[in-house]
């Protein structure tokens, strides 16, 4: 049993994403107990100290066999909540804290390190935009973020990829991400907001209805702006969690109301094999998802 007590943070949630990677399937509790000397588990410990004019973050890592402890200075970076640059360093500093001490206390590296969301990639345009070379960012990724030197050169060639294409495209282009949030069930992994479609299956109706509805405005907001739909995407979620005669509604209302005459790719989701069967497959081939 792992318990989390990380106190006078905002963000707890966010910080589990990285802690569950270390842990795996075992059963991890955020708590405010107190724990005496005999308790049995493994304790992630934090707290704010602040003495005079100089703060901390100490997180403690306490198990049968271990002790550790690791010592963030906050001179500087402790963040006005309101200003979203200061949190965001601060909350990545806590990340690096918290990577750096499970990695040493467990003997485990990440081939990711601290990345556990969405679009890591922007991290790299991020640091061109700001001129730095392969290697320093290739540096960069490793020692601040502890990628490892494979998923580094992976995210840099992703990144170099993205950019020629961003740097082609058309002030007049957009492109439409539609949400499908419905799943067989929440991967361990996941950082989405998804739903269990057996427990929700009551709402895939009305969410598809409201869905329609928004396409038709968004439709005519582009043909009355002169905007050129570039690209589709249909995430979630796991759009093919639902029925085929969604899906089929879905693509046909996204043919009849979005113009496609621009598209260079229409890509639906479909990550889970669980989700996915013959019926599905031949409604996505016969859309414009297949063209």
């Amino acid at each position: 049993m792992l318990y989390i007590k990380l106190r006078k943070l905002d963000f707890e949630s966010e910080l589990l994403d990285l802690i569950k990677l270390f842990f795996n399937d075992d059963e991890i509790v955020i708590t405010r107990d107190d724990f005496n000397q005999d308790f049995s588990g493994i304790l992630l410990d934090g707290n704010l100290e602040i003495t005079g004019e100089t703060a901390s973050y100490i997180i403690k890592y306490i198990s049968s066999d271990c002790k550790m402890e690791y010592i963030l200075p906050l001179s500087g970076i402790i963040p006005d909540k309101t200003k979203i640059p200061e949190r965001k360093v601060f909350k990545r500093e806590i990340q690096r804290g918290i990577y750096s001490l499970l990695s040493k206390a467990l003997g485990k590296n990440l081939p990711w390190g601290i990345l556990t969301g969405i679009r890591p990639a922007k991290i790299v345009h991020e640091l061109m935009e700001k001129g730095l070379s392969q290697s320093k960012i290739n540096d960069r990724l490793k020692g601040y973020y502890f990628l490892s030197e494979e998923k580094a050169r992976l995210l840099y060639e992703v990144a170099a990829a993205e950019k020629g294409l961003l740097e082609a495209s058309q002030p007049d282009f957009v492109s439409l991400y539609i949400g499908i949030p419905f799943c067989l069930s929440r991967c361990l992994y996941c950082s989405f907001t998804s739903y269990s479609i057996h427990q929700y299956s009551s709402l895939v109706g009305k969410y598809f209805e409201a869905l329609k509805y928004e396409l038709a405005s968004i439709g005519e907001m582009i043909e009355t702006r002169g905007m050129k739909v570039q690209s589709i995407y249909v995430g979630g979620g796991t759009p093919t969690a639902v029925s085929a005669a969604y899906i089929k509604d879905l693509l046909s209302s996204v043919e009849d109301l979005i113009s496609l005459a621009w598209l260079q790719e229409f890509t639906l989701e479909a990550g889970r094999p669980d989700s996915i069967d013959e019926e599905k497959l031949a409604v996505i081939k016969d859309s414009a998802v297949y063209e």
